[in-house]
Parts: structure tokens; sequence; C-alpha cells
């Protein structure tokens, strides 16, 4: 039984598992070949019973990563064709309970806000957003204006899941809409993304190189001007009145 182990083991090891699996199988399959001496072709239902009901003690962890090793030794002897049959198809695998999430602690997120610039309230948003809904990343950067509603107590946002699922995510956090409401006033959005890239300086925009250090910049300057706002542009809504509301059917 020591023999095939370590065969095993070097096969994983040439299979580029990680150092800490290969230790890992190599402990507790050495504890099964001190239980279990014969070859391997002799493991029955019965034998792995048996030994599984002598670590029964243990923590469901270590009864279920002991029941791991075994169950890649024996696949990977009955792939090699040393067995002919896997008994540990037979048994039924210990489950361990799903642990449940661990939040961040309170302080440490309002150590990541206070760290984030006054100036940058896209960020500051964005990641208040994330902590106080729990919605994932990709569906924060897909929410568009028109999936927010601000009606006084009914805060909500439209949220474009997996698989195209839409679902319903209340704001009830009252610093969160506040920083909405004046994000939104701020910028003046009326449709489209709600958290958008920074936009690029005039100059990047038209292809002109920055300056170096070995001298000033003499690209000479493009003779057309950016577009003047048009003054007939409708002025956006006022979010920042608690009456706030913003639907696709407000379209201008």
């Amino acid at each position: 039984m020591a023999a095939t182990v370590a065969e095993f083991l070097t096969d994983l090891t040439r299979a580029g598992k990680s150092a800490n699996t290969v230790r890992a199988y190599r402990n507790d399959l050495r504890d099964f070949a001190r239980f279990f001496t014969g070859p391997i072709d002799q493991i029955t239902a019965g034998v792995l019973r048996q030994y599984l009901a002598s670590v029964a003690g243990k923590a469901p962890a270590t009864r279920a990563r002991r029941e791991a090793a075994l169950a890649s030794l024996l696949a990977w002897a009955y792939r090699a064709e040393t067995i002919t049959a896997d008994p540990m198809t037979r048994l039924d695998r210990t489950r361990l309970p799903l642990s449940p999430p661990r939040p961040v602690p309170t302080e440490h997120i309002e150590a990541v806000l206070r760290a984030i610039p006054k100036t940058r309230d896209r960020d500051r948003l964005l990641f208040r957003l994330l902590y106080t809904t729990g919605m994932r990343v990709g569906e924060a950067l897909a929410i568009e204006v028109d999936d927010l509603d601000l009606s006084r107590d009914d805060e909500h946002v439209t949220v474009l899941g997996k698989g195209g699922r839409r679902r319903t995510v209340l704001l009830d956090d009252s610093t969160l809409v506040a920083l909405l409401r004046r994000y939104l006033t701020a910028r003046g959005y009326r449709h489209g993304a709600l958290f958008r890239a920074e936009k690029t300086t005039w100059a990047a925009h038209c292809g002109i190189p920055p300056s170096t250090s070995s001298g000033p910049n003499i690209a000479r300057k493009p003779t057309s001007q950016p577009r003047s706002i048009n003054s007939a542009t409708p002025t956006p809504p006022n979010w920042s009145t608690p009456e706030s509301r913003w639907k696709p059917s407000d379209a201008a």
C-alpha cells in the first residue's frame, strides 16, 4: 500500500499539483496506510467503512479531507486499471455545512471611505453602494440612470444580474441615498451609465501630446474648437429634492 501511495503522489507532482495539496494527501493517506497494509486491489467498501468509522470522532472538515484523499487515490488507480472497480463510489461522502459569509468589519469600511478623497464622489458612491447592498461589482457598474427610482421612502434600483435576470434592490441606507442625490445633481446625468469613466482633457481628446522634460510642447493646436453647449439643452432634474424620481418615461 505504501508503494502505491508513493507512486500516486509522484503522479500528482508530475501533474503540477501544488506542494500543499501533495503534502496534505501524503499525510492523510499515510494514516490510511497504517490502518490497511494490504494491496490496493483488496480495498473494498467494507474496508473503507471501517476506516472512516475509526475517524468518526474527528472534525467534519478532517473527515471530508480524508475521504477526498482516498477518493483521488482510488480514482487514479481505477484509471490506471490497477483496480477493476472504485469502491469509494459506493459510499456516501461527508457533507460540510455551508459557512455563512463573514462581513467586513464596519470600522474597516469606514476607514476605506475616509481614505477616498471627497472630490472622488464617483468612487465614494460606488464603494458605499457595494457595501450597503451587497451587489456584485459588475452589477453596480451596469446600472443605468433610468434604473433608479428615488421616490421618497421607496428608493430602489433595478439591477441586471447573472443570466440576464433583473431584480430590485432597496436603497434603504440614508447615507447612500444622500450620496446618490448629490452625485446625480453634480453630474447632471439624465440617461446612460451611472458610473462613467473620467473624461479626458480637451488636449488629450484632440491628440496633442503632453509636454516632456526635454522642452515645451510645440505641437500646433487644432484650428477647430470644441462645440459649445446648446442653450436649448433641457435642464436635468433636481436630484437633491426628496420627491425626485426619474424613469424612462421622463425622457425629454
